[in-house]
């Protein structure tokens, strides 16, 4: 499973940029759903300096 480890400060960011709200935001960096809303937010995510972490049988791995 992969998910994406941002500030919060950037939650607002993309909040506010996407016009969407923290528990979509939080469901697409969970990687729990596959939405178009979803897809643009992890980009968003990544994009303002977000981490990636794969996560596999609790052991996490930055990639």
């Amino acid at each position: 499973m992969t998910e994406i480890i941002v500030k919060h400060r950037i939650k607002k960011q993309i909040k506010e940029a996407l016009k969407t709200t923290y528990p979509t935001i939080r469901s697409a960096l969970f990687g729990m759903t596959n939405t178009e809303t979803a897809i643009k937010i992890r980009e968003k995510a990544l994009e303002l300096g977000g981490v990636e972490v794969v996560t596999n049988n609790s052991q996490q791995y930055v990639s």
